[in-house]
């Protein structure tokens, strides 16, 4: 089986290392992201992982262009692989080339969650099951036909980080698995209906702002835990400063009073404040700085206003 294999991030990592090293797999050409300055463990291009393996690797601006399409062409392929990838969307000329055409790996109990960051969006709407699916790559985005799904269920103590790292311990295996068996799994693949499940947008660190006056303490505690670390974090704004969430949790006590306040102050970088339905404790990155510890006693809001 001669895979293209194209990926990204820690994930992209992960599954190349597992393809790798099955014996019934050849991958030819290793297609990554160009590098860019980043000291994030996740978010890394696969070149190091490629050239461990002494494949070969290339990181196009565009996948799309000519040049790519006629490589790819040559190589002939059975398959191609993404995980992670998302420099661009790949055109038909390009999904269609291998004999099986293009798998894709989605962090999603598809048709739900299609889109970006989708881990990132279930966990902010509160969800006790995610998953990952394997596609074939249509004309849609994330809507083509399902051959694997495996679900995993959400403790009220995950985040992010914890479903991420347990998502990438089994989407290696299911993957090969998905690869060896390709012409069986296009059999038994399941069409999805386009209109059907949901579709979410791209975020942004600001939309990771706060807002103590409409949120719920379970919003909140959402919110931070769907953008702790790699991400850059849930964050309020105080006296001019941005402040980042590490964790948010239901306070001891039931604290109640004026939404958007801060309640008590443990420690610098340890406070109660009030939203929409009472308190929520807040564990900070870095500690409150002294004018935002005045900024209780003047009644200021937590948005600055």
């Amino acid at each position: 089986m001669r895979v293209i294999y194209c990926g990204h991030n820690q994930r992209g990592s992960v599954c190349l290392n597992y393809l790798d090293k099955i014996e019934e797999i050849e991958i030819p050409l290793v297609i990554g992201h160009p590098q860019h300055d980043t000291t994030s463990s996740y978010y890394h291009t696969i070149e190091n992982e490629a050239e461990s393996a002494k494949l070969n690797y290339i990181a196009p601006e565009n996948i799309n262009v000519l040049e790519t399409r006629e490589l790819i062409s040559k190589i002939r392929p059975d398959c191609m692989v993404l995980v992670g990838y998302s420099k661009c969307l790949l055109r038909k000329e390009i999904y269609n080339i291998p004999k099986y055409g293009t798998l894709n790996v989605h962090a999603s109990l598809l048709p739900n969650y299609r889109g970006a960051s989708p881990l990132n969006w279930a966990l902010i709407n509160g969800e006790t099951q995610v998953g990952f699916s394997i596609i074939k790559i249509d004309e849609g985005i994330d809507t083509g036909p399902i051959l694997y799904q495996e679900k995993i269920e959400v403790a009220p103590t995950d985040n992010i980080s914890t479903i991420t790292t347990l998502i990438n311990q089994k989407v290696g295996p299911a993957l090969v698995s998905t690869v060896i068996a390709i012409e069986e799994k296009l059999k038994l693949s399941v069409n999805q209906v386009r209109s059907e499940g949901s579709f979410y947008s791209k975020r942004f660190p600001k939309d990771g702002r706060l807002d103590f006056k409409t949120m719920s303490s379970q919003q909140i505690i959402n919110m931070v835990r769907a953008l702790c670390d790699p991400y850059p974090g849930a964050f309020f704004r105080l006296c001019g400063q941005d402040y980042v969430v590490e964790q948010a949790t239901a306070p001891l006590e039931n604290f109640r009073g004026v939404k958007g306040r801060i309640a008590k102050i443990f420690q610098p970088d340890s406070l109660i404040a009030l939203c929409q339905d009472g308190g929520v404790h807040l564990k900070l990155k870095s500690p409150l700085k002294k004018n935002a510890i005045e900024a209780m006693k003047w009644g200021l809001d937590i948005d600055g206003n």
